[in-house]
């Protein structure tokens, strides 16, 4: 969550604004001392980078297939499904 002080905020409302819209919650400070969070008022979906889902796990049940069909391939173990 990205932090940004009053002053910043009252200078810059509207680039403050707009990375909330776009990236999610800020906490607000005065004086370094968190008094607020700003969030966006409709929960967007946004673009997850792999890190995060592989952080998270959520990508390792998607990988496991391509784990599957490496292994095949150095095994030799790939027919064609579709005979010719």
């Amino acid at each position: 969550m990205r932090t940004v002080g009053v002053k910043e905020l009252t200078q810059n409302a509207s680039r403050v604004l707009g990375d909330v819209e776009a990236y999610g919650e800020a906490l607000i400070t005065v004086a370094g001392r968190p008094v607020a969070v700003l969030s966006p008022a409709i929960d967007r979906q946004r673009w997850v980078s792999t890190a995060e889902l592989l952080a998270a796990g959520a990508a390792q049940e998607q990988t496991e297939w391509l784990d599957e069909l490496l292994t095949d391939r150095r095994d030799g173990d790939m027919t064609d499904p579709f005979p010719r």
